[in-house]
């Protein structure tokens, strides 16, 4: 990741893991028995763990960051206080952020944000006091902490903290699968209805780890309660720990609205699988080379999700996100020949903008240019993005003869 490029700027990193399902693949994949299982211990296929890079100011992507991608034996686990933390396969939380605070480094701020399965003590010490960078970490156990002299549990202490600030928040609609709880994650979009509640405490170490110290965080709860949600429709409710410093009830809503973007990281899955580049159903016939293609086919779909995220104009996102000078030239040029003769026809957005980019790339993708269509989803992305970059291959070719 260019280094000038990040300098000046804030940045969140949201990380997540996933898994590719290459059963359906046996009879062409050559060396198929290279491959490991998947969560259930006997489907063939591979995992990863992506880290992607977001503007904080404006939640726009800017890239990956890191990628880690391993094969998961069949053979029964160890037992897990008997195995080195480094060898455990949790220990990609630590991998992965040691890794994005490496190609991160020249950004002002980094803040990590992870879900549930981070929730690892050792993970919050490892981020807060060897890489000095900020997280934001949704709680899974209920720890023992430190609040006001007493030791308790988590749960008890936020029962008696009050309500900080009531709001109300437009929820997205969620259709994935979770590697957390197993299970497949829907939920229908919702303006939703918030308590927030924070405060300042110290967590306790686990008492395998006998010789650590405690650590002070910030502990921020949100809690849904909208009128009468559908039947089965779960109220949201989150328990956020953060090192970040949280003086009001403004800073802990930050903490919640950077969360909401954790959504960013299942939307790239998305992309990379059936609703995009389809990667399971590769044609490659050799475990090596599938591996190769899937880490090309996490950058391409980094800059679909840019360009179907920068439709609008609503965040101008500047178009060196995605495209450098010389294919800036050559989107110049595609523009002039995609443009009509009528306003309708014309791209609406400014040529320094990755919305001007993802106007003409819709078009090189089927898209017809008129606003009252439905917007160009991640499929039409793709197909013009191919397009473009086959054309930028022969301007380079011609241009350099």
């Amino acid at each position: 990741m260019n280094a000038d490029f990040i300098k000046d700027k804030d940045l969140l990193c949201l990380s997540d893991s996933t898994s590719f399902n290459l059963s359906k693949r046996s009879g062409r994949i050559q060396d198929f028995d290279k491959l490991g299982v998947l969560q259930d211990g006997k489907t063939k296929g591979f995992h990863a763990h992506a880290s992607l890079a977001l503007d904080a100011s404006n939640g726009c992507a800017i890239g990956l960051s890191d990628l880690i991608l391993w094969n998961r034996s069949a053979q029964k686990a160890p037992d897990k206080n008997t195995v080195p933390k480094q060898s455990k396969e949790s220990f990609k939380w630590h991998m992965g952020a040691s890794n994005s605070d490496k190609s991160l480094s020249s950004a002002k701020s980094l803040t990590f944000v992870f879900d549930r399965e981070a929730d690892d003590f050792d993970l919050f010490g490892h981020i807060d006091r060897k890489l000095k960078r900020n997280f934001i970490i949704r709680a899974m156990q209920n720890r023992q902490i430190k609040f006001k002299d007493k030791i308790q549990r988590l749960d008890k202490c936020l029962e008696i903290l009050p309500v900080e600030m009531t709001y109300e928040v437009n929820l997205r609609a969620l259709d994935h699968y979770s590697w957390t709880s197993g299970t497949r994650v829907v939920r229908k979009a919702r303006k939703a209805t918030l308590e927030l509640r924070f405060e300042t405490l110290e967590i306790l170490p686990p008492q395998r780890l006998k010789k650590a110290k405690s650590i002070k965080l910030s502990v921020v709860e949100v809690k849904e309660i909208t009128n009468d949600l559908e039947e089965g429709e779960k109220p949201l409710h989150w328990i956020l720990w953060t090192n970040r410093v949280i003086e009001n009830a403004q800073d802990a809503k930050q903490i919640v609205e950077w969360y909401l973007l954790r959504w960013d990281i299942e939307q790239l899955f998305r992309i990379i699988k059936k609703k995009g580049f389809n990667q399971e159903a590769t044609e490659l016939e050799a475990v090596d080379a599938i591996l190769k293609q899937t880490t090309m086919t996490f950058k391409a779909a980094v800059a679909v999700m840019q360009l179907v995220n920068a439709r609008s104009a609503e965040n101008p996102t500047p178009i060196e996100y995605v495209f450098d000078e010389d294919q800036q030239t050559l989107l110049n040029k595609v523009n002039e020949h995609l443009e009509g003769n009528t306003e309708k026809l014309k791209n609406p957005f400014l040529s320094n903008s990755l919305s001007w980019a993802s106007w003409i790339i819709a078009r090189l993708g089927g898209w017809k240019g008129y606003q009252s269509q439905r917007p160009p989803g991640p499929i039409i992305m793709k197909t013009g993005l191919d397009k473009f970059f086959i054309m930028f291959e022969t301007y380079q070719l011609l241009d350099t003869s």
